[in-house]
């Protein structure tokens, strides 16, 4: 660092976080920090060192086979890259918070060749955060994370809603109770692709849930037995782990059931009133005889061997294990290319769902595809992290000039709102800021207009 500084040589690390979409390009040096690989637990502080090139599922494997859990971003993501750039995004954070919430120290290069660690009280305040671009502190080389403790008793629900409203709402009263460990408010688009293993099946799913059940979103809670115990308290029709992994190996029948004409007899008068139906667990089994090899008809040929043998492991099926792995989450980028609009603002339904109504607005005229991705609450209820999500064919020219149009009016919307309530963070200010104080970040006031 000394001497590309000496000899005037721009550079960029690849894992320090330098661009949440991974595109560390530069004209001068590039630093590769993939082989920076430590890895070392010390479980009587519960903490865990690791070195820039450890990715997120090496890091939340090594963790599992000892019975903690760590708070990560996607499976390929590299760790301190992520807290470098974005801090971790993730539906864990209703209960583990985000930035330096999951952070005891970390150390790190500057860009002189100088050396500091986060509590080092006469080095860089890193815990501060501004609502401005920032350059980079410099390279992070090894940090500390927590270690969380896991029971033996997690499970996860899902909670269908009518309005994206009521399913914020919902999310929000579950944050402020601290029922379950990861909730999150969940698009369509978002749950139909993480269950299918192909876009043609994620297609039809979508459509079985939005237009045939009428659901807008879906509330994902993980708990262990005693929220869920809450859960089914309130009263809300769920999806438990049970059902749950009669839809995902079911699939292939989902659209064509002949139960879903009857679903409506069995409602009650009540939105999705069948879930709580005696005995529909066992009518879902029946009419979907779900299994790995009926789901892997849906694959080509040459991968159903794989995938039987891959839906044959329970984890494929059980919600807390996806959640925490992510291996699903690439799935959300088989049709288009998706560029995520990422916000943290309160978790109010009225402003999420007048930002969603605009970023529509800016879309559809352009003919791009555009949903909701997530909602997840943090700080018990009082703010939430935001996903809005672009696709767009990265091999059309003109597709990628009309989401560039779009994201400078996105651009301009997001400063609008957030000079008139002073409560947004786009996330392009977060970068090179995400080992701030999650305080700082959700609560320094941002001047208004």
């Amino acid at each position: 660092m000394r001497l590309f500084q000496e000899a005037e040589i721009s550079w960029t690390a690849r894992g320090n976080g330098s661009n949440i979409l991974g595109f560390e390009l530069d004209e001068g040096a590039i630093i590769d920090l993939n082989r920076m690989r430590e890895l070392s637990f010390d479980e009587k502080n519960w903490s865990v060192r690791i070195g820039p090139g450890v990715s997120a599922f090496e890091l939340q494997r090594a963790a599992f086979a000892r019975g903690y859990r760590v708070h990560v971003a996607e499976p390929a993501a590299l760790v301190v890259a992520s807290f470098m750039c974005s801090g971790i995004l993730s539906l864990f954070a209703t209960s583990y918070g985000t930035s330096a919430e999951g952070v005891l120290d970390a150390r790190f290069v500057a860009p002189d060749g100088s050396a500091f660690s986060m509590n080092q009280k006469e080095g860089p305040n890193l815990f501060a955060f501004a609502p401005a671009p920032q350059s980079t502190p410099g390279i992070c080389v090894s940090a500390d994370l927590k270690l969380h403790p896991m029971t033996d008793d997690e499970e996860g629900a899902l909670i269908p809603c009518s309005t994206l409203a009521e399913g914020l709402e919902l999310a929000r009263e579950l944050a402020q109770r601290r029922i379950g460990f990861a909730v999150g408010v969940l698009g369509i688009e978002y749950v139909a692709s993480f269950m299918s293993p192909t876009q043609e099946l994620a297609g039809e799913v979508k459509s079985v849930l939005a237009d045939s059940l009428g659901m807008a979103c879906l509330v994902l809670v993980l708990g262990d037995s005693y929220a869920m115990g809450s859960l089914k308290q309130m009263g809300h029709p769920l999806i438990d782990q049970r059902l749950f992994r009669a839809l995902s190996l079911g699939l292939p029948d989902l659209a064509s059931a002949p139960w879903l004409d009857l679903l409506p007899q069995l409602s009650q008068d009540e939105p999705f009133g069948y879930l709580k139906a005696e005995g529909f667990a066992e009518l879902a089994e029946t009419a979907l005889a779900p299994s790995p090899e009926r789901l892997a008809q849906k694959v080509d040929p040459e991968l159903r061997e794989f995938h039987e043998k891959l839906y044959a492991r329970p984890e494929l099926t059980d919600l807390v294990w996806l959640n925490m792995f992510r291996i699903t989450s690439s799935r959300i980028g088989r049709e288009k290319h998706f560029f995520p609009i990422l916000l943290y603002l309160p978790l109010e339904a009225g402003l999420i769902e007048e930002l969603g109504a605009r970023f529509q607005a800016i879309a559809k005229p352009r003919g791009i595809k555009h949903e909701v991705g997530f909602v997840t609450p943090i700080d018990a209820g009082k703010r939430c992290i935001f996903e809005y999500d672009y696709y767009v064919d990265q091999c059309d020219a003109g597709e990628i000039a009309r989401v560039r149009e779009a994201i400078a009016e996105v651009a301009a919307v997001i400063d609008e709102v957030g000079a008139r309530t002073g409560t947004l963070r786009w996330m392009r200010y977060v970068l090179y800021q995400g080992f701030c104080r999650m305080e700082n970040l959700l609560y320094t006031e941002v001047p208004r207009g």
